[in-house]
């Protein structure tokens, strides 16, 4: 019994570099950010009324650290090429930094729109502050 235990265990954990989970290869962009390893690509999310980006990452530590999807800033650009600052959209203020376990994964996707309503065309993310346990370092990801 108490190899089973261990052997469902040790599926369920994430594997420093591996940027995948029990689900499969996460999608995106590859970046390490301290301890975190983190893929950032654009959703396809129907129910999105603006550019959704997805997250996917894991813990490549073995002990917790600070996830902070909160911190990402982001910017687009309209029909004109001109860029706009990007806010997300939170309307139950669910983003804040959160423990993540050790060798632990999770999944995100976040909708972002201009402060004026317009379409956006690209998107781009600085993803330097994910990991909440080191200082930002400007990192721009633009899936």
């Amino acid at each position: 019994m108490n190899r089973l235990l261990l052997l469902a265990l040790a599926s369920c954990s994430y594997k420093a570099g591996s940027f995948g989970d029990f689900r499969g290869a996460f999608p995106g962009t590859h970046q390490t950010i301290g301890c975190i390893d983190l893929a950032v690509g654009r959703s396809a999310d129907p129910a999105a009324s603006g550019p959704a980006i997805s997250y996917s990452f894991g813990n490549r530590c073995l002990h917790p650290v600070t996830i902070d999807l909160a911190s990402i800033h982001a910017r687009g650009h309209d029909a004109d090429g001109l860029e706009h600052a990007l806010v997300a959209f939170d309307p139950l203020q669910e983003l804040r930094p959160l423990p993540l376990d050790s060798l632990f994964f999770g999944r995100e996707t976040i909708e972002y729109s201009a402060r004026i309503p317009l379409p956006i065309y690209d998107v781009c993310v600085d993803i330097g502050g994910v990991n909440g346990d080191e200082p930002h370092s400007e990192t721009w990801v633009c899936p």
